[in-house]
Parts: C-alpha cells; sequence; structure tokens
C-alpha cells in the first residue's frame, strides 16, 4: 500500500497511519509506523523507499534499510529500520548495556515494535539461530570433514 492511495476524512496520513516521530538526533523531520512499513518525511511529504539489504557487508544482508538526511551532519546516510522502531517505540531500562535491537523470531524483515526488544550484545549474540547453511542441524556444532565435528560450548 502506498501512502499516496490511502484516503481519509481528516486527510491526516500521520494519525491514520499512527505514525510517530523519529528519536534519533537530525532525524526529527521523519515519522515511522509501529510496524516499520512506513517512513514518511514532513518536510517533502512523501514516502521514504524501505528496502532489504542484499550488501555483501555481513552485518547488513536481510535487514530492511531506508536513507534518510541527517540535519546534524548534512547528509544522506543509511539507517536499519529495526533500529529506527526500537529508539521511537521501544522502552530500553538500561541504555548502557542494552545496545541492539533483536528480532524475537529472528526474521530480520519483521520490524514489527511487538517482535523486536533491546538486548546487550551478549544476549544477541546467545540468541542467535541457525545458520542457513548449516550441515549438522545444531547450534554451535561444525562439520570439519566427513565424520569429523568441531562443537563450540561457552561458560560464562
Amino acid at each position: 500500500m502506498n501512502i499516496k492511495n490511502i484516503s481519509c476524512s481528516c486527510n491526516c496520513i500521520c494519525t491514520c497511519l499512527h505514525l510517530q516521530p523519529i528519536k534519533v538526533n537530525g532525524l526529527e523531520r521523519y515519522m515511522i509506523s509501529i510496524n516499520g512499513k512506513y517512513i514518511y518525511d514532513t518536510l517533502l511529504k512523501t514516502q521514504t523507499k524501505i528496502y532489504i539489504s542484499n550488501s555483501k557487508l555481513k552485518s547488513n544482508k536481510g535487514y530492511c534499510n531506508c536513507k534518510l538526511f541527517n540535519k546534524n551532519d548534512n547528509k544522506y546516510k543509511f539507517y536499519t529500520v529495526h533500529r529506527l522502531i526500537g529508539f521511537t517505540y521501544l522502552q530500553n531500562d538500561d541504555i548502557n548495556t542494552k545496545t541492539e535491537v533483536h528480532h524475537i523470531n529472528h526474521d530480520r524483515t519483521n520490524n514489527d515494535s511487538k517482535n523486536l526488544m533491546w538486548v546487550s550484545h551478549q544476549t544477541n549474540i546467545e540468541n542467535k539461530g541457525l545458520y542457513k547453511n548449516s550441515t549438522t542441524g545444531y547450534t554451535g556444532v561444525y562439520m570439519l570433514s566427513e565424520n569429523k565435528y568441531r562443537s563450540m560450548i561457552r561458560c560464562k
């Protein structure tokens, strides 16, 4: 659904889509929906394009990204949608430790606020699911060669 095709009696896109201002310094002109599907530029009065990254950068692969103008840096930058949702809609009871936004169901394209939570880096690593190319079907177990495996267990 495109924002331009949405009609309402009050003609207020921000209210009808339940958009909130993005709570990141320099991005105050943008509003985002609670499910991360809509980002609206209040200055240009346009919908911002959101796309799934197929970047070769391992850290961004599969995440929804958008390109927004940061007025503090006076340039366009790429932002991951799940972090924008985190800053805007999620409570963080420990901002010094919980610095990462975790997808509860491990689906990087599901940016609904109900599917996201602030976690520490350690917790995010512990919640990591299986790699898509896992040959064993177990987390932490890797096949070295035929009939030879390696497992990793970490204790706190």
